[in-house]
């Protein structure tokens, strides 16, 4: 035999040795289907133990994960108001005016069908009833603001 002949059986040997390898390898994949989230997390976790490149890249992509979520938070409490604030700010006044105004015009409807009929007691509630919404309305106000 000639040295080409030796070297081309090598390495046809070398071919089916990694054939082989790829077949055994190709036979003892785990199917990842047939696992749910908690069993793929702990063998992950396992595998995060074993190998310490895992540990690093599994830990990289949670930290991604978390920062892509926080961002939007983040660059919106840094910004300055603008104009889409300002006018959120004006429609909550205008709607919190329009609640006030409803729920004064609902006692005035209730003053006028009671016609003095009703206790003094009834009125006091009615009356503290309204004054309790309407502290709650001031508050909702103010704490709008503060946020935006």
């Amino acid at each position: 035999m000639t040295k080409l002949e030796v070297r081309r059986d090598d390495i046809i040997a070398k071919i089916n040795n990694i054939e082989e390898k790829k077949m055994s390898i190709s036979n003892s994949k785990i199917i990842l289907a047939d696992y749910d989230f908690f069993e793929l997390h702990m063998l992950l976790s396992q595998l995060e133990n074993v190998q310490p490149s895992v540990f690093r890249t599994s830990f990289f992509m949670k930290v991604l994960f978390v920062l892509f979520e926080t961002v939007p938070l983040i660059i919106k409490l840094l910004s300055p108001r603008g104009l889409y604030d300002e006018m959120l700010a004006v429609n909550e006044e205008v709607y919190f005016a329009q609640l006030i105004k409803a729920k004064e015009n609902a006692l005035r409807s209730l003053n006028k069908k009671s016609n003095g009929h009703t206790d003094i007691k009834d009125k006091k509630a009615l009356t503290s009833r309204h004054n309790e919404t309407n502290g709650n309305v001031e508050k909702n106000r103010r704490s709008s603001k503060r946020v935006l």
